[in-house]
């Protein structure tokens, strides 16, 4: 699209673009059609392509393709004479491409603003922005655009009658010209130092700048005006005569300047009246449609609208922080009552843990009094085994307050409790029972074989002394309720046997 575009207008037109489905591949198509039409220097005046491409653009995030669209739509209502439509893209263009630190772009946008200036008869505001795209070109840094935003100053300046500083920069354009070896940049400001050259009343100066240009390139009625205008100012009327004669096959309105010098020096009053008179119709009616135009109201149009979208970009963002924070308080809460509750969970499960082996301690010293000699065994070998749980109740009792000590002994009793819970745990329990106590879980399996697991270590347990909550501990039952319900079960069952065995074991159930 830079180097080869007259190859990527080629390419574009191959496309069949009723095959696009996308909104965004329409879009873009018509945005690279638009560029690449402009590149050739194929004048577009219908919006119908580059438009809907600009309202696409603009309402999504895509600052670099709404700029580039804004500039095309800019350019397009140029080319068709809508000069406040196209300030207003122009400027859109501009800002976008500010934002964007876009030297190029920014430079391309300022100087179509200074054109619109200029076809309004704005000098001042033409001035300042081909100023501003000159500025922007040399931070782009590529010469041939340097080159010619520094021709549109000096035509600005032209404009706005600062002939002397015209004439400067046109000399110097003129050596980078010939320095660059571009023929079209040294004709156009060769022409414009003749101009600004008769603009500051150097006829004899001008009039050999016009003479050179002629023989370089082909004189248009503006530029035989001009000629014929110096050689009236140098008293050489047959000269601006013969000019005349030469392009009245072709008028545009341009010669009538031309004939009313003429007449006047020949004192032909009534004639140079007539040309005056059409000179000013001209010229009255070219202003009054360029003033027709309506730019300020147009800007002040573009800004409101910028205004507002800014308003309503900056609530959308407080809306959003709101919802943020909002949004983290009350996660701030949920994770906060999660805590609490683990950390009520955990106290209540080091509090459960301490009781059990307050319970143990108890049933140590209840068992060392109750069993006889057999039995003092066991409890002797109950004793040994929980030591660990021994001392660490003695913890408790002397530290009850101290939180820290409680979850390490919350800790160990847990471990003690899957130790104690453990297949190989039960049957060395039931080995001792059985060793001390005259095969009591060896008979009572013998006379209930069917019993479940769970049935069989609640009557261990329960030989052994321990209480109902923590029997409900060793069995992972949840609530103690379903310990008294497993034991009045196994009870009915018991009293089912004839024997006197039936008393002795429901006397461990008591």
């Amino acid at each position: 699209m830079q180097s080869r575009p007259d190859s990527a207008l080629t390419i574009l037109l191959a496309i069949d673009s009723s095959a696009l489905n996308s909104a965004s591949d329409r879009a873009l198509f018509a945005l690279l059609m638009s560029q690449a039409l402009d590149k050739n220097y194929i004048d577009v005046t219908s919006d119908s392509l580059i438009a809907p491409a600009a309202e696409y653009f603009a309402a999504t995030d895509d600052s670099h393709h709404d700029m580039l669209a804004q500039y095309y739509l800019g350019r397009v209502k140029f080319n068709a004479g809508a000069y406040s439509q196209s300030l207003v893209a122009m400027f859109k263009a501009y800002d976008l491409a500010k934002a964007a630190n876009n030297h190029l772009y920014a430079g391309l946008a300022a100087r179509g603003i200074s054109y619109i200036y200029n076809e309004t008869f704005n000098g001042a505001d033409e001035l300042k922005f081909a100023e501003v795209s000159l500025k922007e070109f040399k931070l782009h840094g590529v010469q041939p655009y340097i080159d010619y935003a520094m021709l549109d100053v000096a035509k600005s300046n032209h404009n706005h009658k600062n002939y002397t500083e015209s004439i400067n920069l046109t000399k110097q354009i003129v050596d980078s010209a010939k320095q660059h070896s571009d023929i079209k940049l040294h004709n156009k400001a060769l022409r414009l130092q003749a101009i600004s050259n008769f603009g500051a009343s150097n006829y004899d100066i001008a009039l050999n700048l016009l003479t050179e240009y002629s023989e370089i390139a082909k004189l248009s009625t503006k530029d035989s005006v001009y000629l014929g205008l110096c050689h009236i100012n140098l008293s050489h009327l047959d000269k601006g005569m013969s000019i005349i004669n030469s392009i009245s096959e072709e008028p545009d309105g341009n010669d009538d300047w031309l004939r009313y010098k003429l007449f006047l020096a020949k004192n032909d009053i009534n004639n140079a009246l007539i040309s005056h008179e059409n000179m000013f119709n001209t010229v009255n009616y070219q202003l009054s449609n360029r003033l027709s135009q309506e730019l300020s109201s147009n800007i002040i149009h573009h800004y409101q609208s910028e205004k507002e979208k800014e308003e309503i970009r900056a609530r959308n963002s407080k809306f959003i922080l709101w919802t943020v924070v909002t949004l983290s308080c009350i996660l701030f809460l949920v994770l906060s009552m999660i805590i609490i509750r683990y950390y009520k969970t955990q106290q209540s499960i080091i509090k459960r843990n301490i009781t059990i082996a307050t319970n143990y301690k108890e049933l140590i010293s209840l068992r060392e009094s109750m069993y006889s000699s057999a039995q003092k065994s066991v409890a002797s070998l109950i004793k040994t085994k929980f030591e660990t749980l021994d001392y660490l109740c003695k913890v408790y009792y002397e530290n009850p307050v101290d939180k820290v000590v409680n979850k390490k002994l919350s800790d160990s009793v847990t471990k003690l409790i899957d130790d104690f819970s453990s297949n190989k745990q039960i049957d060395s329990l039931e080995r001792l029972v059985n060793e001390h106590c005259s095969d009591l879980i060896k008979n009572f399996r013998s006379d209930f074989p069917k019993l479940k697991d769970a049935d069989y270590k609640l009557f261990l347990f329960s030989v052994l002394g321990f209480s109902n909550s923590t029997i409900s501990i060793f069995l992972h039952e949840e609530k103690i309720t379903a310990i008294y319900d497993r034991k009045r079960r196994l009870k009915d069952k018991i009293k089912l046997l004839t024997n006197d065995r039936s008393v002795y074991y429901l006397s461990f159930l008591s």
